[in-house]
């Protein structure tokens, strides 16, 4: 008869070992699980940071690259008037459409932010509509041949150019702050 207990209490002790192994499985696989949802969740998280990160970056690049495109067709412009040359339709033309290209990339901008670089935008917008008009009055300001009122044209185009290039600069440098750069 002992044997027959001792037996059983062998059977109930190795039954309740194997719940205790069981259970304490069953915690640690659910915590490794709990573990691995949490890496998870982190990780969506840094990808989905790096992914808006990359959008803002590229809207910043537009903006510096459309506005360069700007500047460019806009010197053709001014190095005719200055010539006393009335400016060629081709090259009014890529004025107009590099200013059109920057408005398209500031609001890219304004889609990604952030605020901080959204807000730094208009002052380049208004300099850039301000030279696109100044550029069309450029045909007017030839054709009277008045050298005074050429040099005053083109002074006006240099002042609101450096404004341009001063509120440029001030956005670059906001974006290597704000973005990081390597």
């Amino acid at each position: 008869m002992a044997a027959i207990f001792a037996g059983v209490a062998g059977l109930v002790g190795t039954g309740v070992g194997g719940m205790a192994t069981a259970y304490g499985a069953r915690t640690g696989g659910n915590k490794m699980l709990e573990t691995a949802h949490a890496q998870v969740r982190a990780q969506s998280t840094a990808e989905h940071g790096h992914w808006v990160r990359e959008q803002r970056r590229q809207a910043c690049t537009d903006i510096v690259d459309t506005y360069g495109i700007f500047m460019l067709a806009l010197n053709r412009v001014t190095d005719d008037v200055w010539a006393g040359v009335p400016p060629a339709d081709s090259d009014l033309e890529a004025v107009t459409v590099g200013a059109r290209n920057f408005h398209l990339a500031a609001e890219r901008l304004a889609l990604w932010g952030p605020d901080g670089l959204v807000a730094l935008v208009p002052p380049i917008r208004a300099a850039v509509e301000s030279l696109h008009s100044l550029a069309f009055a450029s045909g007017d300001v030839v054709a009277t041949a008045d050298p005074v009122v050429i040099d005053d044209h083109y002074d006006a185009c240099r002042v609101m150019g450096d404004s341009a290039k001063a509120a440029r600069g001030a956005f670059m440098a906001a974006a290597r702050r704000i973005l990081g750069s390597p």
